[in-house]
Parts: C-alpha cells; sequence; structure tokens
C-alpha cells in the first residue's frame, strides 16, 4: 500500500467512514501525509470548516491555509480572531473569496464586527467595515448591535467609526432602555454620550420604558460627567418625571447623589419641591435616605417645604428620619427652625411617637430637649410616647421619657382600668423607675 500512486491513496482515503479514520491512516506513515488534503477536504464538507476554526484559536497560519485550500468558509475562524485581536490572521480570512463574514457563534449569537466593538478591537473593527460587506446593525440573541455593545462598554472610537458608515442606526433597539444612549448612560460613559448626541440622531428627553429620560438615568446612576454633558447641551426638560413622577432632582436626592444635586439645582430651572406620585419631596427622600449633605444642601438652598407630606403615610421629613433614626438630619431639620416637631401622621403619630416606638434612643432626646414637643401625644389608637417604649421593649427611651418628669402618666383616664393609659404596658415590665414615678404623683397611695 505505501508503494500506491498518491491518486489511488486519495480515493481509498475517501471511502473512510471517519475523519477520525483518515487521521488515523495518515499518522501511520510518511508516505500518507498528502492524504491531509482528504482529511482537510471531508472536514470542511461535514464539521464546518472545524479545523479552520481550530487554527484560528491556536494561531496556525499553515493549517489555516490547508483548510482555506480545501474549501473551508466557516466564520467561526473570523470570530475567533475578533474575539483575541488576531489582526494578522484576521486579514488573511477577510481577504479568502466566499468568507462567512456575518456568521454568528451559537451561544450569544454575536458576528465578528460585534464581537470586535464589544471587545474594544478598533483595528478589526475598522478591516471589517471596509469590506463593505458586513451587516453592521446585525443583532446577537439579546438585540445587541456592534453599536450598541461599544457604547456599553465606552469604547468611544469604535462608537465614532460605526457611526461613521452610515449604515448603523442610532436607535436600533427593542425598547428605548435598549438604545446606545441608554446603556453609555447606565455605565457611565461620558465620552460615549457625547459622541452620540454630536451625532445629531438622538433625542435629548427620549423616554424609556419607565419614562425616564436620559438625565433622569444619569441622575438615578449617580454619574456627574454624565450629568454634565446632558446640561451641557442646554435642551434637556430638567424637570422632566418619569412613571412615578420622580424628576432628576428627587432621583438624585434619593440616591444620595448630593454633587448631582448641586449640579441640578445651579441650573436655576429644577424645582426644589417638585412631588413624586406619592408626594415625596426630595427633603424627605433624602431625610428618608439618611443623606445628611443632601438634607443640608437643601436647607441652606432655600424654597424647600420642610413640613410637605407625602400621600400614604402623611409624614414629613422630620418624621421619616425620626422613623429611620437618623439623629443628625433630625438635628438639622430641628435647627432649621422650620420643622413642626409635633406635625401628626395620617395615624397620628408624630416624629416622637414614632422614634419612641423604634427605640431610637438619640433621636428621642433630641426631640425631648426641645421646648415645644408634646411628651404626651395620643396617636389615633391612644398610644403614647412612653406606651409605645413599653410595648418596644426600649427601656432605654422609658427612663428617658420619664426622666423628663413631663409625662402625665394618668392621662385623663384611671390608671389601671383603661387599656389605652400609658400605665397598662408598664405594669409588666416590673420596672422600678415607674414606681418612684407614681410615688409623686398627687393623690396616689
Amino acid at each position: 500500500m505505501l508503494y500506491l500512486p498518491t491518486e489511488i491513496l486519495e480515493c481509498i482515503a475517501s471511502w473512510l467512514d471517519t475523519q477520525r479514520d483518515i487521521n488515523s491512516l495518515v499518522q501511520t506513515s510518511r508516505r500518507f501525509l498528502p492524504l491531509n488534503k482528504v482529511l482537510y477536504r471531508r472536514n470542511a464538507e461535514e464539521s464546518g470548516g472545524s479545523a479552520l476554526g481550530w487554527a484560528a484559536a491556536h494561531q496556525m497560519e499553515q493549517t489555516a491555509r490547508k483548510a482555506v485550500e480545501a474549501g473551508a468558509r466557516s466564520g467561526e475562524a473570523l470570530w475567533i480572531c475578533a474575539r483575541h485581536d488576531d489582526e494578522y490572521m484576521a486579514r488573511y480570512l477577510i481577504g479568502v473569496e466566499g468568507m462567512e463574514l456575518n456568521f454568528k457563534d451559537d451561544d450569544i449569537g454575536a458576528t465578528p464586527l460585534l464581537m470586535a466593538a464589544s471587545c474594544g478591537h478598533e483595528h478589526l473593527v475598522r478591516l471589517l467595515l471596509e469590506t463593505g460587506d458586513v451587516e453592521v446593525d446585525a443583532r446577537d440573541h439579546n438585540d445587541r448591535t456592534a453599536l450598541l455593545s461599544a457604547a456599553h462598554a465606552g469604547h468611544a472610537s469604535i462608537v465614532k467609526l460605526l457611526l461613521d458608515t452610515g449604515r448603523t442606526e442610532i436607535n436600533l433597539g427593542g425598547e428605548c432602555s435598549s438604545k446606545p444612549l441608554q446603556w453609555a448612560i447606565m455605565e457611565g460613559r461620558d465620552s460615549v454620550v457625547k459622541i452620540l448626541l454630536d451625532s445629531g440622531k438622538v433625542e435629548l428627553d427620549l423616554k424609556d420604558n419607565l419614562g425616564r429620560t436620559p438625565l433622569s438615568r444619569a441622575a438615578y446612576w449617580g454619574h456627574e460627567s454624565v450629568v454634565k454633558v446632558l446640561l451641557d447641551r442646554g435642551k434637556v426638560d430638567i424637570n422632566s418625571r418619569d412613571d412615578y413622577g420622580v424628576t432628576p432632582l428627587l432621583r438624585a436626592a434619593k440616591w444620595g447623589h448630593t454633587a448631582i444635586l448641586q449640579l441640578l439645582l445651579k441650573t436655576g430651572e429644577a424645582k426644589v419641591d417638585a412631588k413624586a406620585n406619592d408626594g415625596h419631596t426630595a427633603l424627605s427622600l433624602a431625610a428618608e435616605g439618611g443623606h445628611e449633605a443632601i438634607v443640608r444642601l437643601l436647607l441652606n438652598w432655600g424654597g424647600v417645604s420642610v413640613n410637605a407630606t407625602d400621600y400614604k403615610f402623611g409624614r414629613t421629613a422630620l418624621a421619616w428620619a425620626a422613623v429611620q433614626g437618623f439623629e443628625n438630619i433630625v438635628g438639622l431639620l430641628l435647627h432649621s427652625g422650620q420643622a413642626d416637631i409635633n406635625a401628626r401622621a395620617y395615624d397620628g403619630s408624630t416624629p416622637l411617637l414614632l422614634a419612641s416606638r423604634l427605640g431610637h434612643l438619640k433621636v428621642v432626646e433630641l426631640l425631648l430637649n426641645t421646648d415645644y414637643v408634646d411628651t404626651d401625644v395620643r396617636a389615633n389608637d391612644g398610644s403614647t410616647p412612653l406606651s409605645l417604649a413599653a410595648e418596644g421593649g426600649h427601656d432605654a427611651v422609658m427612663k428617658l421619657v420619664l426622666n423628663l418628669g413631663r409625662v402625665d402618666l394618668l392621662a385623663g383616664e384611671s390608671r389601671l382600668q383603661s387599656p389605652s393609659s400609658p400605665l397598662s404596658p408598664l405594669m409588666s415590665h416590673d420596672y422600678d423607675l415607674i414606681t418612684k414615678r407614681w410615688s409623686h404623683i398627687p393623690g396616689s397611695y
């Protein structure tokens, strides 16, 4: 068999069942090396030219050339080059007539162009675009295009390359939240945002599926540089409201983005007292979230309705700070001289009642040290600061309230018979201080 003509050997090899069989035959003798042509041809016909993909992955140029000579044209090899930034191999493959330039991988459905754009391989993107035959806006399984992927990753030069072709749709996407501008904003890619805006093909106030504008999204994510880029355009709706009635200022206040809040306020156009659909203001959101710097900024800025209430609970900013136990913010609001310390929510609760119920000792102390706090205030259910502290087992708060000496333990009712009396929950505590305070109540035994 070793002495048979090559043509006969090739004919024999072509009758073998599998590529593995052909390869096994080749390995037995150097005389059979010419049969590799049969192996490559069979691979191109039966396996989609997997040998070409292997050659690209391992940068084996000679193997790649043999696979191409045998008819392999699978774009998988080009996709691999795009992923690994192999410009040399990619240039060779692009020059092969009939090469599958718009191949999509099975996992994510990305083309070589989309993969190169996503990975930031500018030279490969340029090579592919220069062919004039690549599908610039091909989408992967997640509806992403090369432009969207480059914008998301912050590859500004590639974004510009794609836009300069004039063959990409800048607003292409299943929904607004999937568009290049929105992705660039989410990731804080200010240079990409600028390039997209400079194209003149995007709407500054285009809303996503939740009604959020680019400015609102930038305020949400806390990207100061992007907010600056958008504000510098001078055409954005600074008070745009999303589906929840939230403005960019409200969003910045809620998430504690102080620098962005300052930028918005300095425009002179932001409505500092705007309310969301639930009635929250920037001040109440900042107070609830514990954002001390923003509370201070808003109070110093002026024009803020300190005692505005939300629609669900009827609580003021002071009440929200008391609920969360943020004593520094409670102190700021009290120091402003504008906060109503006895403001009642829909359930009749005041900041003192709320802080007592939750055991926020420092907040209770701050409130009790003011001149106008009502220490015997009752909620709609008859509970008092003392009874709420007792029910919650907050002994330190109970001591603080009792030691103040301004609490009426009888509160106008039979001290033992009424379940709403402040004494009712205290009796279960066997609390020595109650006995001491009781001895000072006129008419007691």
